[in-house]
């Protein structure tokens, strides 16, 4: 039918029912009830001759003119837009009643879908739509649900500052209207992007809302990004090494194709480890771990944004002990308490080093023994605290701590001393 032929065109395109109204000249509403097979097309050659010029006019993707040339049953579609005019108008004036099957190209995205549940957006740029897309639409659906996340392509996506922000705030919305998040985290990954997500996901972990797991398989050559919201969409996409230049990223509203991308995340999940342990704040349990850690070789890295006590290693192996201080206070009184002990240790032992940070606030202190694990610990009234001891994951803490030591701002020791007195002595 005439109407199969012209909404197989639309669905190829990405045209909506507006854009052809205006190139036709009707109402969007005819277009509608023309493409469910509610009203039945003119079929007038003006008519043909208007939607022919329309779709060959159209600034279209290698992919789609594979599609179209596949329709047409020619081996390349043309690079004249009056031969691509001519030879549509010729397909959409033939009488063969029905398309009997979609165009090969279709049926490798789609399993024989069309393009009407799936939009393609490509490289980085795209990735970033399609992501921003994700989230507000799931912040917006006002339905609860738990995102699954995995990807182990390039995040060359997700480090430009500018999207950054933005997708820290999209997330931070989604989690704030109730939803869960469990995420596949890809640990093979190098130092410095290791490092980038531990920025991007650590002030969200206190919130107790993302479970976190792990697969020790190595990355391939091919790479997979796989986000789904059950109840709303998912975006998929296929990389060969770093390489995201015009990777289409699928973005798919598809009932059963959602449900059929779950079922692979699931099965994916089945065979992964959880990335840390969680504690309900500073319990024994948690105690008990940290003076075991505390006793194995290895140097000690602790940061604290916040002067307090909590979470304070009691035990040393005689390694090197570099901690990392903000001077900030919530409590006057136990901060000089506290800052005591640091001053008291710090011209006695010659292994412990301090150094004084002027970072903004995080909320949320670290505490690493190299080569065991590493302890993250609210500085607020969060609900929980983590230790996480993945080899390659706990490298990346090491080195996020040891830039964080190399940017203090104050690293003498008798400096250190000088100015841990002088707070003391001013409250």
């Amino acid at each position: 039918m005439f109407s199969e032929r012209i909404d197989t065109l639309m669905n190829i395109t990405k045209t909506t029912n507006a854009a052809m109204a205006v190139a036709l000249g009707i109402v969007p509403s005819y277009i509608s009830r023309v493409r469910n097979g509610i009203r039945r097309p003119s079929r007038s050659p003006e008519l043909i001759a208007k939607s022919a010029e329309y779709f060959s006019r159209l600034d279209l993707t290698h992919l789609q003119k594979k599609s179209i040339a596949s329709l047409l049953s020619i081996d390349k579609y043309p690079d004249n837009q009056k031969d691509a005019e001519k030879l549509i108008f010729k397909w959409l004036s033939e009488k063969s009643v029905r398309i009997e099957s979609t165009p090969k190209e279709l049926k490798n995205l789609n399993n024989s879908e069309s393009y009407k549940d799936t939009e393609i957006y490509y490289g980085i740029s795209g990735k970033q739509k399609a992501v921003e897309r994700f989230l507000t639409e799931v912040r917006d659906s006002g339905v609860k649900q738990t995102l699954l996340l995995f990807s182990d392509e390039s995040i060359e996506w997700l480090t430009e500052p500018a999207f950054f922000i933005k997708w820290k705030i999209l997330l931070k919305e989604v989690l704030e209207k109730g939803n869960k998040i469990k995420i596949i985290h890809t640990v093979a990954r190098n130092s410095s992007e290791i490092s980038s997500a531990i920025y991007g996901w650590l002030s969200l972990y206190p919130t107790g809302l993302i479970y976190p797991y792990y697969c020790q398989e190595l990355r391939g050559t091919y790479r997979r990004t796989l986000f789904i919201a059950p109840k709303t969409a998912v975006i998929t996409s296929q990389s060969f090494n770093e390489n995201l230049d015009g990777v289409p990223n699928l973005y798919v509203t598809n009932h059963d194709a959602i449900t059929a991308f779950t079922k692979e995340y699931n099965d994916f999940a089945s065979i992964c480890k959880p990335l840390m342990q969680r504690f309900i704040k500073i319990n024994p349990a948690f105690i008990s771990l940290l003076k075991e850690c505390g006793k194995q070789k290895g140097d000690s890295y602790f940061f604290q944004p916040v002067i307090s006590d909590i979470g304070y290693p009691l035990e040393s192996a005689g390694d090197e002990f570099y901690h990392i201080i903000c001077m900030k206070s919530q409590d006057k009184k136990k901060s000089c308490e506290y800052l005591s002990k640091i001053l008291k240790r710090l011209k006695s032992d010659e292994h412990y080093h301090v150094l004084i940070s002027s970072d903004t606030y995080e909320p949320y202190s670290m505490c690493l023994k190299e080569s065991t694990g590493v302890f993250v610990i609210p500085t607020e009234t969060l609900p929980v605290s983590f230790f996480f001891n993945e080899e390659n994951l706990t490298k990346g803490f090491e080195i996020y701590l040891k830039k964080k030591a190399v940017n203090a701002s104050i690293t003498d020791r008798d400096s250190v001393i000088a100015e841990i007195e002088n707070f003391i002595n001013e409250n």
